[in-house]
C-alpha cells in the first residue's frame, strides 16, 4: 500500500501499479523483447480498429465512432500511442503510424488536437528512411489542426499558414504532400533535390530540422526515460530556418530564384501557366503593401525578456538565445496554451521576427529582391509561352508602369540597385505588349507611351554612343524601343506618337548605337511600324530616316551566308501581333547582325515609300522620287519585292551587267 514517486510520474502511485518495477523484478528468459511485445500489442489494436471501421459503405464517417476507435483516440490513451514513434524501431513506427491514422481519421475532436501530443515533432524527428506510413499520417492531419499562429485565422491563405508543418518544413514539401500525395512526399523527404520545384537536402534535414526538434523536446526525452507514464506537455517550437532558402521565394509551385537561374535550369518546364501568372501578380501586390514593423529593437528586447534566458545588455543576441526566449514565452502566452494571451503573443512573434531578421531586408517594407524575381519569372512565362497567355489580358500594368517610372529628380536610375529592376520591368513591358492586341491596347490606355518616351529621353542623355549591350542601359533601351514598336502596330498609339515629335526623333537617334545592334534593329522595326501612318511617313522623311537607313544597305556581306540574315523577319507578313522575339539582345556575330540590319533597313525603306501596296503602308510620292533618283531602275525595282535579299546582293556584289554596274 506504500506510495512511491519518481521523476516523470504525474502523481505518486502504489508500488504494485508501477509496471516498470514489476518487469524489472521478473526472472527468467523473456518471451518477447520490449520491441516485440510492443509490436504484438499494437498489431492486435490495429487489427481491432481495422475490423471495426469508422466509415460506412459510402465513405462517410460513422457517428458515434466504434468503441475501439473512441477508446484508442481518448486523451488518456492517444499520447502514449504517439510516443511509440520515439522508439525508432522501423516495424514499430510503421504499425503505430498505421494505427493512429485509422483511429483519428474520422474522429474530428482527436484529429484537431493531434498536434498537442507532439506527434508532428516526433514524426519529423524520425531518422529512418521507411517514411511512407508516417507520410500517410501527415497527409490526413497536417491541415486539420486547430492551432494558432501569430496571424488570425482569416488571414491564412498560404499553405504554409494553414498547415501545422509550415513552421518546420519548406513550402515545396508541403506542396508535394498536398498535391502529389504521401508516396511522392515520402520519397522526396529522404532524398536530395535542388530544383525550381523542390529544395530539400539531407543536410537541411540533419543539420537544421532534426537538431532543432531534438533541442525542443529534449526535456521530454529525459522524463520519458525516467518513467513510461510521462506525457508530452505541448509547447510551440520556433520556426526552423534553412540557410539554403534564405534568398529563395516560393510562389505557387516554384522557387523563383532557382526558376530564374536559366544557366542552371535552362528551359525548365513550367506548368499551369495562367495560374502561375496570377500567383505572381498576387505576390507582387502583397509585397508592395508590406509595411515596416512598428516596434523598435529595444522594445523587442523587452518583449522577449531576453535577460531571463541569460542575455546581458549590450551583448549580441544569438539565435539560440532567441529560441530559448521564444520557447519560454510560448509556454505562457501562446494561444494554444493560454487563449487569453493571443494579442500579447502576436507582439512576441513580431519581436522574434524582427530580431531574427536583423541585417536582412525583411523588416523594411517591400523587398526589391522579391519584386525583381517576380518580374523575371513573368518574363520567362511570356517569352516561352506567348501563345498560351495570348487570350488573356495582362493585369499588371499599373504595378509595372509604377515600378519603371523615373522621377524627374532621380539621377541614379542606372545604379546597381535600381538598374536590374528597370531592365526586368522594361523587358516585361515589351513581352506583354507584343503578346496580344489586348495587352497593347491596355498599355496604351495606361498612358504607357508617355512614360516610355520619358525613359528613352533620359537614357539617350546618359548613354555613350559607343555603348554596347554589355551596358545595362543599352539593354533597357532595346526593350523600350521594342515595346514602342509593338504599340506602333495600332492606330491610336501611332496617333499619339505623331503628337510627340521628340519621341520620333529619339527613335531615329537610337540607330546611332553602332555597337548595340539590338537597339538599331528595334529602332528600324519601330520606324517600319510607324510608316503605316502617312503623317508619320512625312515626319520621318523630314527627320532624315532615308539618309540614315540607306548606308546600312551597303553593310551587307554576301559571303557570311543568307540562311539566317533576317530572311525570316523580312519575308514574313508583318501583323499587329508581330512579336519581334527572334532577335537576342546580346550580339554574338557582328557581321550577321549587320546583315540583318541591312534586311530590316531595306524593308523599312519599302514601307516608308509604300511600295508594297496600301495594305502594308500608304504610298509616299516624295520617298518614291528620292529612291528613283538615288538608284537605277533595276535596283529601285528591288524595293518593291517582299524579300530584299536579291537587292542587297546586287548592291554589294562586284558586278557588271546590262542592268547594273557595281564596284
Amino acid at each position: 500500500t506504500s506510495l512511491c514517486w519518481a521523476p516523470g510520474m504525474i502523481e505518486p502511485m502504489h508500488i504494485y501499479q508501477v509496471r516498470e518495477l514489476r518487469w524489472k523484478l521478473c526472472k527468467g528468459a523473456p518471451a518477447f523483447t520490449a520491441v516485440q511485445g510492443a509490436v504484438a500489442a499494437l498489431s492486435i489494436a490495429r487489427n481491432l480498429a481495422s475490423l471495426h471501421t469508422g466509415f460506412d459503405a459510402d465513405g462517410n464517417a460513422l457517428h458515434p465512432q466504434p468503441l475501439v476507435h473512441r477508446q484508442l483516440a481518448h486523451s488518456s490513451c492517444i499520447p502514449h500511442l504517439v510516443q511509440f514513434l520515439l522508439a525508432r524501431s522501423p516495424d514499430l513506427v510503421e504499425i503505430v503510424a498505421s494505427l493512429l491514422k485509422t483511429v483519428i481519421q474520422f474522429n474530428d475532436e482527436s484529429l484537431k488536437q493531434f498536434f498537442k501530443t507532439g506527434a508532428f515533432y516526433f514524426i519529423l524527428s524520425y531518422p529512418g528512411s521507411n517514411f511512407l506510413e508516417l507520410a500517410h499520417l501527415l497527409a490526413i492531419t497536417h491541415k486539420k489542426q486547430a492551432f494558432h499562429t501569430a496571424d488570425t485565422a482569416d488571414k491564412r491563405t498560404r499553405l504554409a499558414e494553414r498547415s501545422y508543418l509550415g513552421m518546420m518544413l519548406p513550402e515545396c514539401m508541403l506542396h508535394i504532400l498536398d498535391h502529389y500525395g504521401p508516396e511522392v512526399f515520402a520519397k522526396a523527404f529522404v532524398s536530395e533535390n535542388n530544383t525550381p520545384e523542390v529544395v530539400w537536402t539531407h543536410e537541411m534535414r540533419t543539420k537544421y530540422l532534426l537538431p532543432q526538434i531534438h533541442s525542443h523536446v529534449s526535456e521530454f526525452y529525459v522524463r520519458l526515460k525516467q518513467h513510461a507514464h510521462a506525457v508530452y506537455e505541448y509547447n510551440p517550437m520556433p520556426p526552423v530556418e534553412y540557410p539554403e532558402l534564405e534568398d529563395e521565394i516560393w510562389c505557387y509551385r516554384y522557387y523563383l530564384s532557382n526558376l530564374c537561374n536559366e544557366e542552371k535550369f535552362p528551359e525548365w518546364d513550367i506548368k499551369d501557366h495562367v495560374e502561375f501568372l496570377q500567383a505572381l501578380l498576387t505576390m507582387w501586390r502583397r509585397e508592395l503593401l508590406r509595411t515596416p514593423v512598428n516596434i523598435s529593437h529595444d522594445e523587442a528586447y523587452k518583449l522577449l525578456e531576453l535577460e531571463k534566458v541569460g542575455w546581458e545588455d549590450g551583448s549580441p543576441v544569438t539565435e539560440n538565445t532567441l529560441k530559448q526566449a521564444y520557447r519560454r514565452l510560448a509556454k505562457l502566452y501562446h494561444p494554444d496554451k493560454n487563449p487569453e494571451g493571443h494579442e500579447h503573443f502576436q507582439e512576441i512573434h513580431k519581436a522574434y521576427d524582427l530580431l531574427r531578421s536583423i541585417g536582412s531586408s525583411t523588416q523594411d517594407g517591400p523587398r526589391n529582391n522579391v519584386i525583381l524575381l517576380v518580374l523575371k519569372a513573368q518574363c520567362i512565362l511570356f517569352l516561352r509561352y506567348p501563345a498560351v497567355l495570348a487570350p488573356f489580358k495582362y493585369a499588371g500594368y499599373p504595378l509595372l508602369l509604377e515600378g519603371i517610372e523615373i522621377k524627374e529628380d532621380d539621377q541614379h536610375f542606372l545604379s546597381n540597385d535600381r538598374a536590374p529592376m528597370l531592365e526586368a520591368g522594361t523587358k516585361l513591358c515589351w513581352l506583354t505588349c507584343v503578346c496580344c492586341e489586348l495587352n497593347g491596347e491596355e498599355l496604351y490606355r495606361s498612358k504607357g507611351i508617355e512614360l516610355l518616351a520619358n525613359i528613352v529621353e533620359r537614357l539617350l542623355s546618359v548613354l555613350p554612343k559607343e555603348g554596347s549591350t554589355a551596358l545595362v542601359g543599352c539593354r533597357i533601351m532595346t526593350y523600350l524601343i521594342r515595346t514602342l514598336a509593338g504599340l506602333a502596330a495600332f492606330q491610336d498609339p501611332r496617333a499619339e506618337v505623331y503628337l510627340r515629335p521628340l519621341l520620333v526623333h529619339d527613335i531615329l537617334k537610337s540607330t546611332y548605337f553602332e555597337n548595340a545592334p539590338s537597339i538599331i534593329e528595334a529602332s528600324i522595326h519601330c520606324m517600319t511600324k510607324l510608316s503605316a501612318s502617312s503623317d508619320l511617313q512625312n515626319m520621318l522623311l523630314k527627320m532624315g530616316m532615308l539618309w540614315r537607313l540607306i548606308p546600312m544597305l551597303f553593310n551587307y556581306d554576301v559571303s557570311v551566308g543568307e540562311e539566317a540574315d533576317g530572311q525570316g523577319e523580312s519575308e514574313r507578313t508583318y501583323s499587329s501581333l508581330d512579336q519581334f522575339i527572334a532577335s537576342d539582345v546580346d550580339c554574338t556575330n557582328m557581321q550577321r547582325a549587320k546583315n540583318k540590319i541591312a534586311c530590316l533597313a531595306a524593308r523599312a525603306i519599302t514601307d516608308l515609300a509604300g511600295l508594297l501596296g496600301e495594305l502594308a503602308s500608304p504610298r509616299n510620292d516624295e520617298a518614291c522620287e528620292i529612291i528613283s533618283a538615288l538608284f537605277t531602275p533595276s535596283l529601285a525595282q528591288g524595293f518593291t519585292e517582299i524579300s530584299p535579299l536579291e537587292l542587297l546582293r546586287d548592291l554589294n556584289d562586284n558586278i557588271e551587267t546590262p542592268y547594273a554596274i557595281g564596284d
